[in-house]
C-alpha cells in the first residue's frame, strides 16, 4: 500500500502488532508519510484522530467486529474503497451491512481457509462508493 499511496494512517490496538508495524515500516519505507496510532479504531474516531477523508480504508477488526458508532463514523468519512476483513461471519455480515446502507456496493467477496482443518477462516469483502 505504501508504494501506491502517498499518505497512510494506521490504527492498531495491539501494542505488539504496532511495534511490528514500526519495524516493517523501517525495512520497507514508502514515498509518503505514515502515521501510527496505537489505539482502537473506536478511540481514534472518538478522539477525532482521523480528521481527513481517506481514499481507501482497510479494516481488520477483532472477532467482535467494529463498534457501531465507530463504523458509522468511518462510513461518514466517505472513502471511495473499503476492504473489510472478518474472522467472524456474523459480525462481518453486520459490519458489511453498515457499508451497504451507507451507499457502498460490494465488489468482491472472498473466503480464505487460513487455518486448514479448523473452523476458522477469513472473509475479505471489497466495497466501492
Amino acid at each position: 500500500m505504501l508504494r501506491q499511496h502517498a499518505d497512510v494512517v494506521a490504527v492498531e490496538s495491539d501494542p505488539q502488532s504496532a511495534r511490528f508495524f514500526g519495524r516493517n515500516l523501517e525495512d520497507h519505507p514508502g514515498p509518503g508519510t505514515v502515521s501510527m496510532l496505537q489505539m482502537s479504531v473506536e478511540e481514534a474516531v472518538r478522539s477525532r484522530k482521523i480528521t481527513f477523508s481517506p481514499r481507501t480504508i482497510v479494516l481488520d477488526p477483532p472477532r467482535e467486529g467494529i463498534d457501531k458508532r465507530a463504523n458509522d463514523a468511518l462510513v461518514a468519512l466517505a472513502p471511495r474503497f473499503v476492504v473489510l476483513i472478518s474472522c467472524d461471519p456474523m459480525n462481518g455480515a453486520r459490519d458489511a451491512t453498515e457499508w451497504i446502507r451507507g451507499g457502498y456496493e460490494r465488489l468482491e467477496f472472498l473466503v480464505l481457509d487460513t487455518m486448514p482443518h479448523t473452523q476458522h477462516f477469513e472473509i475479505i469483502q471489497v466495497f466501492q462508493k
